[in-house]
């Protein structure tokens, strides 16, 4: 009995797609991003001004009457943070969509190999996919056909 589990050697399984989808994640997060900017800018510039959002120094009140200037306009306090995580978050999305474009991709592949079998009239292969993989419904229907296509391929040969 083969008890070793199934370890995944390639993420990359069909690059042309996987790239796509990952690129197109990392552009809706970065346009996330760039509209999340917009609006502190914006924020900014209808709350202190335009002047006031790069020049002017942010007083914090320690205690009644007591003010501490501080050494950051409110811009200055505001970017870097959002740089950072603007950077974690591009980080976490492009590993996510590698992960999950694979257990799309893989299926995919699967099922195109699968499917050139049936074109030639071979119907002895079954499309097994991976615990978390996609279209796992789709596979099901193609391991069907398959069995009903062999069943009748059977069929036709006791009648002879």
């Amino acid at each position: 009995m083969n008890t070793r589990k199934y370890v995944r050697r390639h993420y990359i399984v069909n690059r042309n797609f996987q790239y796509r989808f990952i690129v197109r994640a990392m552009m809706i997060t970065i346009f996330s991003f760039v509209a999340a900017f917009i609006a502190i800018v914006l924020y900014f510039y209808f709350e202190y001004g335009l002047r006031n959002m790069f020049e002017n120094k942010i007083f914090i009140q320690v205690s009644k009457g007591v003010k501490v200037e501080s050494i950051a306009t409110p811009f200055q306090m505001i970017i870097p943070p959002f740089i950072i995580s603007a950077v974690v978050v591009l980080v976490a999305v492009f590993l996510f969509s590698m992960i999950y474009s694979n257990r799309l991709a893989g299926p995919i592949y699967r099922f195109k190999v699968v499917l050139e079998f049936f074109k030639v009239g071979n119907y002895n292969i079954d499309v097994v996919l991976r615990k978390r993989d996609e279209f796992k419904d789709l596979a099901e229907e193609l391991n069907l056909y398959s069995r009903i296509m062999r069943e009748k391929k059977y069929a036709g040969r006791d009648l002879h």
